[in-house]
């Protein structure tokens, strides 16, 4: 680790104060303050110098291979019933936050429906664990057409309940086999793609961080991520 610090700051030696101080920032908060331009910079100037010195040829640069690695997602484990149970949640504690007054907010008959999905689907007794899902996706649909009828006419409250609106509805008629782009697997990150299942306590969306292959070195691409999706997790309730 001191070794590659010690390159990259251009020191010939250790320094203990240079040393020491690079340690406590870590190189990936030194990538973040340099941002992608600079980053990309230094690739290109690092490229020139290799070309200069003879340490490799104008041809080796014609020749790209990239490879992926994944970093885990701030995602629980994306069930049906959990995201379900999730939107009504984050509807009712909105609604509450602006003042409107719901016929019903399924807040205890939601959580125990929640945990018998769970626990049918556990024992294997789909049919049962169904029927509970048919119940959360109800009890949705009824709280997003009650803020609907509230809200109609007023155009700030529309702006504020859009996002929480779209979400609720797509989570709440989404299919385990939605194309591409079209699943939800994370209220507070829609964006994420799911490329693993993992684990029901385990987060469950690791997102691919690209590295660049310059044959024959391996540079990684400075503080950029493309979300790629490899292979998509049918979910399940």
């Amino acid at each position: 680790m001191q070794q590659r610090q010690r390159f990259l700051s251009g020191f010939p030696w250790n320094r203990a104060g240079m040393i020491h101080a690079a340690a406590r920032v870590g190189l990936t908060r030194w990538r973040q303050r340099l941002g992608e331009e600079k980053m990309q910079a230094l690739l290109q100037e690092s490229l020139a110098t290799a070309v200069r010195l003879g340490a490799a040829k104008p041809c080796a640069f014609t020749q790209v291979v990239v490879d992926t690695t994944v970093q885990e997602k701030n995602v629980a484990h994306p069930t049906d019933a959990k995201l379900i149970h999730q939107a009504r949640e984050r509807l009712v504690k909105l609604a509450k936050k602006h003042g409107l007054k719901l016929r019903q907010s399924y807040v205890r008959v939601g959580k125990k429906a929640l945990i018998r999905c769970q626990r049918y689907r556990h024992a294997k007794q789909f049919k049962r664990a169904n029927r509970e899902l048919r119940k959360l996706k109800t009890w949705l649909g009824r709280v997003i057409r009650d803020i609907e009828r509230q809200i109609a006419g007023d155009a700030a409250l529309q702006d504020i309940f859009r996002r929480e609106l779209w979400q609720a509805e797509r989570v709440r008629t989404q299919k385990p086999r939605d194309g591409k782009g079209r699943h939800v697997y994370a209220l507070h990150a829609p964006e994420v793609e799911c490329i693993g299942k993992g684990k029901n306590h385990k987060a469950a969306g690791p997102q691919p961080a690209p590295w660049l292959a310059v044959v024959p070195w391996l540079v990684r691409l400075g503080n950029t991520l493309h979300p790629l999706c490899l292979h998509r997790w049918c979910s399940s309730g």
